[in-house]
């Protein structure tokens, strides 16, 4: 009975990190700014990096499907598609603890479930394994999610082909051939 168990345990852990990865797999990167709107919201808070590699951190006061406004301090300067190479924010710690709630959760539900069904006790019920593990999940996915530093590109310039050759002839009195020109 109790190897019953364990094996519907392991089976949702197997998939709550299977949706787990999915969902981080699942995160997009914009490549217009019509595509950004999903993903962002007035009032986030945000770092552009503009075309000559320029950061500035602010936020967002408007965003339309061509254009971005963004408050810095008491400024509001406006940047269209053409001005930015990328747009990214900190990752929420919310997740993290939600997540850890979730996984704390169920294991911990699969554990008082276990102990009630291979002991056939039910004083061991009503949460008194699930709250401690819930609680024991998120204090960890806020401390994960904590220790993770740095920011998530949110929208990122879409990359054109700068590849290009040429092949040229030369024909003079001094000279006669073929110059060629590569460029990356």
């Amino acid at each position: 009975m109790l190897d019953n168990h364990k094996s519907l345990g392991c089976t949702a852990v197997l998939l709550l990190f299977v949706v787990g990865v999915s969902m981080t797999e699942a995160q997009e990167v914009a490549g217009s700014f019509e595509q950004l709107r999903s993903l962002v919201r007035v009032g986030d808070r945000v770092t552009v990096t503009d075309m000559m590699g320029r950061e500035m951190q602010g936020t967002i006061a408007e965003l339309s499907s061509s254009s971005l406004a963004l408050v810095v301090g008491t400024t509001q300067t406006e940047f269209v598609e053409a001005d930015l190479e990328s747009v990214s924010r900190r990752d929420s710690r919310w997740n993290g603890v939600l997540w850890g709630l979730t996984l704390g959760g169920v294991l911990g539900a699969a554990l008082e479930k276990s102990f009630v069904d291979e002991y056939g006790r039910d004083d061991v019920g009503y949460g008194s394994v699930v709250v401690p593990f819930a609680g024991i999940g998120v204090g960890v996915g806020f401390a994960v999610d904590a220790m993770i530093k740095g920011r998530r590109v949110v929208y990122s310039r879409p990359r054109t082909s700068t590849r290009d050759s040429t092949i040229s002839p030369v024909w003079s009195t001094r000279r006669k051939g073929i110059v060629v020109s590569l460029r990356f």
